[in-house]
């Protein structure tokens, strides 16, 4: 009997969108790179109330080009932000937890994809992160509310993601894509959790582990 790892197995398809129709999955090209003072400034502002006009304008400026200090901002507002919807908090901040790979944003996105207090956009933000922390160049088809209101099924929209690079980076801990995966896992069976989101979690686990199939 052979073993064999298969990218299409048991019905889960990976599909090969175009980023031109996904909108998730258009990249941005970093600009240049921000000073030590201006990412204080900016993480301070990050600080702020999650409702707050400060918070967003943080949120628009280059925090995922600022190293360190903008990979604890960044993982502080996930947690402060968790339970909000609001578009012009999580849009941003998907772009934010994707480009700046560090292991504080690592595990910001994994506590926020796994808490059920957690909004359903807002665990769609981590679990974007989750995806895109292990494999910058990939990304779920479709805008945050099109995650949400069409669940995947058996049908695994992540595709490339076309001029795609992390604006900071630092090496993530050994056994990293174990804890993905079996937090992605967990959350896939929670039957506590909408459908929606155990799919997306599925996927994950899926595009990292592809099944294997005897």
């Amino acid at each position: 009997m052979t073993t064999r790892t298969l990218g299409i197995a048991a019905g889960v398809v990976t599909l090969v969108l175009n980023a031109a129709c996904a909108p998730m999955l258009r990249g941005q090209e970093p600009g240049g790179s921000p000073t030590p003072q201006e990412c204080r400034v900016l993480a301070n502002k990050l600080g702020s109330n999650p409702h707050s006009e400060a918070f967003r304008q943080a949120l628009s400026g280059p925090l995922a080009a600022c190293g360190s200090i903008g990979a604890e901002a960044i993982a502080r507002a996930l947690q402060a932000a968790k339970s909000v919807e609001d578009s012009a908090v999580t849009h941003p901040l998907a772009f934010d937890v994707a480009h700046n790979r560090s292991p504080v944003v690592l595990a910001a996105v994994l506590s926020v994809a796994d808490d059920r207090t957690a909004s359903v956009p807002m665990r769609i933000v981590a679990l974007i992160g989750a995806l895109r922390q292990r494999t910058i160049s990939a990304g779920f088809g479709g805008s945050i509310s099109e995650l949400a209101s069409r669940p995947m099924g058996r049908l695994c929209r992540i595709g490339p993601v076309e001029h795609s690079v992390y604006h900071s980076e630092a090496a993530l801990p050994a056994g990293y894509e174990v804890t993905i995966v079996s937090t992605m896992r967990r959350i896939a069976d929670d039957q506590g959790s909408p459908v929606a989101i155990r799919d997306l979690a599925r996927c994950v686990a899926e595009y990292i582990q592809p099944p294997v199939v005897d």
